[in-house]
Formats: structure tokens, sequence, C-alpha cells
């Protein structure tokens, strides 16, 4: 169900969403939304779908403009307080940085499969060789490294299966959220947009009653 392509700064969006919509989901892939949306409105959500090549997501232009202008549009369009970040494969990695970054903008995040060591892909001809002087300097510009104790998004997921390229990442991510005592789930079986979907819609509701 598509309900309006948007120009937004420029640059375009898909939204679907049903009558009524509750809550709204900012989608970001690298051009496989895979079940998202039909499971996101299936929850009462709206969906802003940001579908960008995966370079773009290893840059930081793209995240701004998510941060900054699709998500201050989303909030005016259903007058709600926030919306969820949801992304998948290297945009999944932008999702969890922007998240780990701007917490108090954005409470909830859920992704799948995110190319959370986005840096091993450094020095082998990619956009990130032009944008980092060194797999280092990378690293250090990741989601791991965006991490703060005290003022991550208080409700985080993300899902990847045991054999996946990014698995590792994720792992290490899982770790590190232990480690510094940080509430999340990592799903590693099941139909993951099923799992995060129901996810997403019970934290945003969540956050919508805190601040009833």
């Amino acid at each position: 169900m598509l309900l309006s392509q948007e120009i937004i700064n420029g640059q375009p969006v898909a939204v679907h969403a049903e009558a009524g919509a509750t809550g709204v989901a900012l989608l970001l892939h690298d051009g496989d939304a895979g079940d998202w949306v039909a499971r996101l409105t299936a929850r009462g959500l709206a969906v802003v779908e940001v579908a960008r090549p995966a370079d773009v997501w290893r840059t930081p232009d793209a995240e701004a403009w998510v941060a900054a202008a699709v998500n201050a549009w989303a909030l005016a369009r259903w007058a709600v307080p926030h919306a969820a970040l949801v992304g998948v494969g290297v945009a999944g990695h932008a999702a969890l940085r922007l998240a780990f970054r701007q917490a108090g903008r954005f409470p909830v995040v859920a992704t799948e499969n995110a190319a959370v060591d986005l840096h091993d892909a450094h020095g082998i001809g990619t956009p990130l060789d032009e944008l980092y002087d060194s797999r280092e300097a990378c690293r250090q510009d990741s989601a791991l490294l965006a991490i703060r104790p005290f003022r991550t998004p208080p409700h985080v997921a993300f899902a990847c299966r045991p054999g996946h390229a990014h698995y590792r990442g994720n792992d290490r991510l899982h770790e590190k959220l232990n480690a510094v005592g940080v509430a999340h789930q990592f799903v590693t079986a099941g139909d993951f947009a099923e799992l995060l979907a129901t996810f997403v819609a019970e934290a945003l509701r969540q956050q919508s009653r805190r601040l009833v």
C-alpha cells in the first residue's frame, strides 16, 4: 500500500499508512525493504520509507537529512512526539549510529542485519576510502563508538542470524551494550520483521504513555 510519494528537502520518500495511524517509523534501507512495510503498517504505524544506495548510507549527509528534515516532517504529519528508526543492512548501521548519537530525538530503534562492522569495508575500494583516512578512523565513527551509557535510546532491538556476513558486528554490539548496562534485545532466530515490528509498535506506545 502506497499512500504517497513525497519530496523532503529535494529528496524523495515513499509514505505508507492506513487511516488512523497512531505512530510512525522511519524505514531506512539499501533498496530492499523486505516485509517491513507490511508488518509495520499492520500494527497501526505509518511508514516513511527512505530507500537509498548502500554507499550513500556510508556518508554522514544522509543521516543528517533523516535526523533533521525527514524526522521533523513525519512528526508534524502525524502529530506524534517521536518516530522510530528502523534500518536494514548498511542503512541499519546508519539507524543505530543516529539513534545512539541522538537518543533524545530517537528513543526507539530496530535493525535487521545491520552492517555494524562497517569499517571492515575500508581499504577495498568503497566510498569509505574517500571519507576516512584509515580503517581506524572509520571505526571511530561507527555505531559502536557512538554508544554513551547514560544517553542511549530506551528501546533498542537488532536482529542477525549466526553465519550472516554482519553477525560478528551485531554480536559485538550485543556484548558492548551488555558491558555498559544498556537494555536491548538481540534476536538471532525467527521472523525478524514480525518480531521487531511488534517491538517497535509496543515501544512507541510505551513512549506515548510516558508523555501523558
